[in-house]
């Protein structure tokens, strides 16, 4: 909402409110990307009483997104994979649906190994958390025993980015992609795959919310079995 804010008010230096929106969504060609930063524009148009000719893009959650192949990732991952933090933030990318800016911000605290869950909590007040599946091949880089912050990672998301962008020519957002993809092949629910990448799906939300963490680990053992299991990162 700020970004929308201050990308607007410059804009509406230039031209007149209308023309300032349509030049805003017009660098996001993802219908998942463009209706989120849609929807606050929208509000504000309602509060001032404005009407306001752009709409929502429709989203077909039966089509995969357009994402790197398992070869790919794999060759990219056998890159990295010597340099423990970057193999971590590599491997968190690639097998979970967090975005890539939000994992640098992870505290050991949100793991939880026994249930093998990240646990990320999405409301405060009703403390409702968005759990995401630990896979195998992360397990080794996820044991806190020689951790001397409460931090995960100690850089920045641009080191990150930088680091695999250079080292297997993929960025961290193609990773999610792929994460996003795989878990739909896997056979999990397309629903809670969709609430899981953070998207508005209405008023669904609130009964995936209140059992997010139950359902999500019913997951694991189908994800891991049916997809994961023969397809291993760590060679």
């Amino acid at each position: 909402m700020k970004e929308a804010v201050k990308y607007t008010e410059y804009a509406l230096a230039q031209t007149d409110l209308d023309n300032a929106v349509a030049l805003y969504l017009k660098k996001y060609e993802n219908p998942n990307s463009y209706n989120n930063k849609l929807k606050p524009i929208i509000h504000l148009y309602r509060f001032l009483g404005l009407p306001l000719q752009v709409r929502l893009k429709k989203v077909n959650h039966d089509n995969l997104i357009i994402a790197p192949s398992y070869e790919q990732v794999v060759a990219g991952f056998r890159q990295i994979k010597d340099n423990i933090d970057i193999a971590r933030f590599y491997l968190l990318c690639s097998t979970t649906l967090l975005r890539p800016q939000f994992i640098v911000t992870l505290a050991w605290s949100n793991i939880d190994l026994e249930n093998k869950v990240i646990n990320v909590r999405v409301d405060k007040k009703t403390k409702h958390y968005r759990s995401q599946i630990i896979h195998k091949a992360l397990i080794p880089y996820l044991t806190p025993s020689t951790a001397t912050t409460t931090q995960i990672f100690t850089h920045c998301y641009d080191y990150y980015q930088k680091k695999i962008r250079h080292s297997t020519g993929l960025n961290p957002s193609q990773l999610r992609d792929f994460a996003y993809n795989a878990m739909l092949k896997a056979g999990m629910n397309s629903l809670l795959v969709e609430w899981l990448m953070g998207h508005s799906i209405g008023m669904a939300v609130h009964y995936l919310a209140d059992n997010i963490k139950e359902e999500y680990v019913k997951s694991i053992p189908f994800c891991n079995i049916r997809f994961w299991a023969n397809n291993t990162m760590v060679s």
